[in-house]
C-alpha cells in the first residue's frame, strides 16, 4: 500500500522526504549546536545529504528488483571515497575560517562524517539495480568532456568578464567574500581546497543526486525543461532556508530575488544535465564551481545582469519551452505516475 502510493507519486514522495530528512535535523538538532553540543555534528551534517538520501531511498522502493553482483565493487568504492574525503574534510577552507585548527577530536570527527559521502558515492555500486542505475551518472562520466570543461569554468569566466567590464567602466569593484593574502598559487589552492569540500559533503554527494538525479528527470517527463526548473527551482531555494546561510530569505522580496537567482542557477545545470544525457556529475561540478567561484572572486552588479542573460540565451537556442524528444535519457520516462495495481 505505501510503496503503491509512493510509485504513483514520485515527486510528491521525493519533496517531502527531502524536506523531511534535511529540515528535520536542522530544526531538531541546529539549536543543540549552536549551544555548543559537538557530538551532534555529524548526524546534523545528513542534512546536507537530504536529497540524495530521499533517492536512494526511494529508488530501492520504486525499483525493488532482487539484488544482484557482489559487495566487492561497493566495498572499494566506499573505502577509497572514504579515504579521500576524511582527510578534505580536516584540510577543508570553510573549517579553517571559523578558527578550527586540526586536533586528533578534528580527525576522528571527520572519519565519522566522510561514511555520509562514502555511502553515497558507493551506492552508485549498490546491489540493488534501482539505486545503482540512480547514482551511476554521479560516477560515470557520459557525453562529450567539453561539457565537463564548461561546468569547471563557465561561472568563474564570466564573472571574470564582468570584471573586465566593471574596469572598463570605471566602477569600483567589491572585495570577495573570502580574500586571499598570495597569489595565483594561493588561489588555486584556496579553490581546489574548496571545491573538494563542497564536492563531497554539500554540492555534488549531497545535493544534485537528489534535485537534477531523481527530480529533474521526471519533472521533465512532465513538463518542456522551462517549466520543469521553474518548479524545481522554487522547491530548491526553498529547502536553503533553514540553512545559517540563508538568514534574511524569509522576506518575500529577498525570497524571490533569491528564487530568481537560484531559477538561472537551475537552467545552466540543466542545460549541462541534458547534453550530457543525464549527467549527476556535471551537475555537481557545475554547482560546486559556481559555489567556490562566487565565494573567491569579486561578484559584481554586471555579474547580476550576465548570468540571467546567459540564460535567457539558452532558453531561446534551446527552445526550453518545448518537450524533451521521448528518448532522452535526461527524461524518465518510466517516472510519470504509475498505474495503480488492480
Amino acid at each position: 500500500m505505501f510503496s503503491s502510493w509512493i510509485k504513483q507519486h514520485q515527486l510528491s514522495s521525493f519533496f517531502i522526504l527531502s524536506f523531511a530528512i534535511s529540515w528535520g535535523l536542522l530544526i531538531t538538532l541546529g539549536p543543540l549546536y549552536m549551544s555548543g553540543v559537538v557530538l551532534v555534528i555529524p548526524i546534523l551534517m545528513l542534512a546536507l545529504f537530504g536529497p540524495a538520501l530521499a533517492g536512494i531511498i526511494l529508488s530501492g522502493v520504486i525499483h525493488p528488483e532482487p539484488k544482484q553482483t557482489t559487495l566487492k565493487s561497493r566495498l572499494l568504492a566506499f573505502f577509497l571515497t572514504w579515504l579521500v574525503a576524511t582527510p578534505v574534510f580536516v584540510l577543508s577552507p570553510e573549517l579553517s575560517r571559523q578558527g578550527i585548527s586540526i586536533s586528533f577530536g578534528l580527525v576522528v570527527m571527520a572519519a565519522v562524517i566522510a561514511l555520509i559521502p562514502a555511502f553515497i558515492v558507493s551506492s552508485a555500486f549498490s546491489r540493488t539495480p534501482g539505486v545503482r542505475a540512480y547514482l551511476e551518472p554521479l560516477v560515470k562520466p557520459q557525453g562529450n568532456v567539453i561539457w565537463y570543461i564548461t561546468a569547471i569554468f563557465l561561472i568563474p569566466a564570466l564573472l571574470a568578464l564582468s570584471i573586465v567590464i566593471t574596469n572598463i567602466l570605471g566602477k569600483e569593484l567589491p572585495p570577495p567574500r573570502v580574500a586571499t593574502d598570495g597569489g595565483w598559487g594561493d588561489f588555486l589552492g584556496l579553490f581546489m581546497l574548496s571545491a573538494a569540500y563542497r564536492f563531497f559533503y554539500a554540492n555534488a554527494c549531497g545535493e544534485e543526486p537528489g534535485w537534477r538525479g531523481f527530480a529533474l528527470p521526471r519533472l521533465q517527463a512532465l513538463y518542456n525543461p522551462l517549466m520543469a526548473n521553474l518548479i524545481l527551482a522554487f522547491f530548491w531555494a526553498l529547502w536553503h532556508l533553514p540553512l545559517p546561510q540563508a538568514q534574511g530569505l524569509t522576506n518575500p522580496v529577498a525570497f524571490l530575488e533569491y528564487y530568481i537567482g537560484t531559477f538561472a542557477h537551475c537552467i545552466i545545470i540543466a542545460w549541462l544535465f541534458n547534453n550530457t544525457r543525464g549527467s549527476i556529475l556535471v551537475a555537481g561540478l557545475l554547482h560546486v564551481s559556481s559555489n567556490v567561484g562566487r565565494l573567491l572572486i569579486p561578484e559584481t552588479t554586471v555579474f547580476q545582469f550576465a548570468r540571467p542573460a546567459f540564460c535567457i540565451l539558452l532558453i531561446v537556442i534551446n527552445r526550453m519551452w518545448k518537450k524533451l524528444p521521448a528518448d532522452s535519457i535526461a527524461m524518465d520516462k518510466g517516472s510519470q505516475r504509475a498505474k495503480p495495481k488492480p
